[in-house]
């Protein structure tokens, strides 16, 4: 067998070796296990007595290095690397400059200098040593050792590339943990829990969420997937990104979530629904409370008004009619003054929850100054709009019957309406409404006054009948009008 033969077949040995190379390329070893391994396997072909390895960061400096035996020649041998790392660079990053073998003779023995060069960049460095008395390398041993630099430039890219992984699995897993937004991820199909984080855990008392129902874990009282779950819908849409918005009260924990939800892919392709829910109770009350009459608990003016203008708006789309009205409590200032401001606020109070119990879910109403306030009426006729105020009636008497009340416990309201096609401003029809509850509440006036009138003449108060008049005409002439019309009856 001639010279070439042998040199194929022990090729051939050594490509079976390379079996046993697998660890360097699988295994995520520490790069001392490396250098450790690759020196046992290099052993069995050449009689070395040192091997290093060293790995270079994206910015081009040694990241680590390790040798296989403690040397007391290790600073030489990092200073030759680190020579020989320079006239790689110095080549323009030409990759046929990091194929450059370097070798010599140090201090009675041979060595090898091997860079390791991966994705067009240098990743590393190869360092072999073998006696002297052994000779220079020959073209079997150079081979050989090139097979493993390029081994082992897989190596150190694949160690690059996990300790970039890793690093990025810890960032998100730090993020993920410490963040105060809940995150969870569901599969599409099935709804089970694929991901969620701790904060969620704790904040929903779950252990173990991966494999659960959500809709089972996260909610209350649910038969099967929530209504209000957003996936159908995203599922509709043919956006590649789809996503929503929307604020939910949890049946679990009580707690208003802003909740974000979008679709993603997989770990294994699949598409997964993705939600991150920030805790918006706050948020909510602060809003509620800056829209809130502090005193009757209703909308305040500037939120009322920014309601009914939406009201108005959705009302001219879908082509229904509003029915705006506005009342007065009756004797609100003799109330105060007789009885002192608390029982003013009863007042308030309760003629403002009685009218707000009679309404439909759809209805509201706010306070748009001191005792005066305006319902909305969604969808409905007149007809049906005064039965919801007679029915306030009734309960705002039977509450004045209940807690014997010495005063009078009534209202004026006037009526609206304001059809599709209407072009008014929601001034001009708070004005108009304002008009017609005032025809009211001058006709309640003379009702009264009349009463009073005839009770004093029956007892002869001339002095208090006299100073009635008086106040009758001291009235603006649209209402002194209405009672002496109302008189000559």
């Amino acid at each position: 067998m001639d010279k070439q033969q042998k040199y194929k077949d022990r090729l051939l040995q050594i490509d079976q070796d390379l079996f046993e190379l697998r660890p360097l390329l699988i295994d995520n070893k520490t790069l001392k296990e490396n250098a450790d391994y690759l020196a046992e396997f290099l052993r069995r072909y050449l009689p070395i007595n040192q091997l290093a390895l060293v790995q270079i960061s994206n910015e081009v400096s040694i990241r680590e290095s390790a040798f296989w035996k403690n040397d007391q020649n290790e600073d030489f041998w990092m200073a030759l690397i680190y020579d020989h790392m320079d006239k790689c660079q110095n080549e323009k990053d030409i990759t046929s400059a990091f194929d450059t073998m370097e070798t010599g003779i140090e201090k009675a023995s041979v060595y090898a200098l091997f860079p390791v060069a991966c994705e067009d960049r240098l990743a590393g460095a190869l360092l072999v040593q073998k006696p002297e008395q052994t000779g220079a390398w020959n073209e079997e041993e150079i081979a050989l050792l090139e097979l493993m630099a390029s081994t082992i430039s897989v190596t150190l890219i694949n160690r690059a590339h996990y300790e970039e992984y890793a690093l990025q699995g810890y960032v998100f897993n730090e993020l993920m943990d410490n963040t105060s937004t809940n995150i969870y991820v569901t599969d599409v199909e099935t709804n089970k829990i694929l991901f969620m984080n701790k904060a969620m855990q704790k904040s929903f008392g779950i252990e173990k969420p991966e494999g659960k129902i959500c809709w089972q874990v996260l909610q209350k009282g649910m038969d099967g997937p929530c209504p209000f779950c957003p996936v159908p819908a995203l599922l509709k849409v043919e956006d590649e990104h789809p996503s929503v918005v929307w604020e939910e009260e949890n049946t679990r924990t009580g707690i208003t979530y802003k909740n974000y939800d979008s679709f993603m892919k997989w770990t294994d392709g699949r598409t997964v629904h993705f939600q991150q829910s920030v805790d918006n109770t706050n948020t909510r009350q602060l809003e509620k409370a800056a829209a809130t009459d502090e005193l009757t608990d209703l909308l305040n003016r500037r939120a009322g008004k920014l309601a009914m203008n939406r009201t108005l708006s959705q009302a001219k789309q879908d082509k229904t009619r509003v029915i705006v009205g506005m009342y007065d409590v009756n004797d609100l200032k003799e109330v105060n003054d007789t009885y002192g401001h608390a029982e003013g606020d009863v007042l308030l109070k309760t003629i403002a929850r009685s009218i707000k119990e009679c309404l439909a879910p759809q209805d509201y109403i706010f306070r748009l100054s001191g005792d005066e306030f305006i319902i909305v009426f969604k969808d409905t006729n007149l007809i049906a709009t005064k039965e919801k105020v007679h029915r306030a009636r009734e309960r705002i008497q039977l509450f004045k019957e209940e807690n014997q009340k010495p005063y009078e416990m009534d209202f004026c309201c006037g009526y609206e309406e304001v059809e599709p096609e209407d072009r008014r401003t929601i001034t001009e029809i708070l004005t108009d409404v304002d008009e017609k509850m005032y025809e009211k509440k001058g006709y309640s006036i003379f009702k009264g006054q009349k009463k009073n009138i005839e009770r004093m003449v029956k007892s002869k108060a001339r002095q208090k009948l006299s100073s009635m008049i008086r106040s009758i005409f001291t009235m603006r002439w649209s209402r002194a009008l209405m009672i002496i019309y109302m008189c000559a009856i």
